[in-house]
Formats: structure tokens, sequence, C-alpha cells
């Protein structure tokens, strides 16, 4: 059984510790940076771990089953 992927998206502040854990890091300063980094996930996807304010820009994106999301306290 393999894996899938894991991805951050946030402030670079936030979430560049994640990739020395092998995390694919996507920094994003705003509200579009943050849609523009989750609407270009690929598949292989499985976890996405958002800031608190990545996960208020996503507010109004439609719900996905997939992948699983999980938000950082603020």
């Amino acid at each position: 059984m393999t894996m899938g992927g894991i991805a951050a998206i946030g402030a670079m502040v936030d979430i560049q510790g994640f990739g020395l854990a092998g995390v694919r890091v996507l920094p994003a300063d705003g509200p579009d940076e943050v849609r523009s980094a989750w609407r270009g996930l690929d598949e292989a996807v499985e976890l996405v771990i958002l800031t608190a304010n990545a996960a208020a820009a996503l507010a109004g994106e439609p719900p996905a089953e997939h992948p699983l999301t999980a938000v950082l306290p603020s």
C-alpha cells in the first residue's frame, strides 16, 4: 500500500516546516493565491493541511470529498 501525497497551503511562515517531513509546501499569502493553489492540486494529493486563513479563503469553494483537509489552529 502506498500513501498519497500531502500538501500544505497557507502563509510560508506557517507551513514551511512541513517541507522537512516531505509535505509539498504551497505558499499562498492571499485568498486568490489560496484558491489557485487549491485548484492546482493533482489527484495524487490525499491530504491538504490548511492554515486558518487559507481555510477561510476556501469557504466559498464547493465542498470536496477528496482530498481530506486538516485546518491548523490559528
